[in-house]
């Protein structure tokens, strides 16, 4: 029994790691902002790959890594999106929510908070290939506390 239990462990880890959770992710990315924080003249720029599937609804999302310290309830973050079918410039601003009224964050024990806001969703011919690039809109000139910022493409679940 013993013998068996030890053959079949590798065999269910591999299992276990080759049908992980994706949930129709199709691109996640997120890039490091400078050490002292997000600077306004930080743009981040976000290379979208080919989309197999170009029936395919996709939703976008921004998504922010911030220390728990930061003392903002909310960020403006500016998003500027370029589509190549038809060829099309958008400017979006995105109001990401960190904190209640209250000024309550769901702390966990992670030392690092992680938030993605809906942003929009395009048919996946429309994103073929679309750059994006994302800057703050804050008054501040560095956001400090601000770790990475990131790109989430995934599958509309109907």
């Amino acid at each position: 029994m013993c013998r068996l239990r030890n053959r079949l462990w590798p065999i269910l880890c591999l299992l276990a790691v080759g049908t992980g959770c994706n949930h129709g992710r199709v691109y996640h990315s997120y890039q490091p902002v400078g050490p002292d924080g997000w600077d306004r003249t930080d743009t981040l720029v976000f290379q979208l790959p080919h989309m197999p599937d170009s029936m395919a609804m996709l939703d976008l999302s921004l998504c922010l890594r911030i220390f728990p310290q930061l003392w903002w309830r909310q960020v403006a973050v500016g998003v500027e999106y370029r589509l190549f079918r038809p060829d099309t410039l958008f400017r979006d601003t995105v109001l990401v929510t960190l904190s209640d009224s209250a000024g309550s964050r769901s702390l966990a024990r992670n030392p690092l908070l992680q938030y993605r806001h809906p942003m929009a969703s395009f048919s996946a011919d429309r994103l073929q290939g679309a750059r994006l690039r994302v800057f703050h809109l804050m008054r501040s000139e560095t956001l400090p506390r601000v770790s990475d910022v990131g790109i989430r493409v995934e599958r509309r679940q109907d």
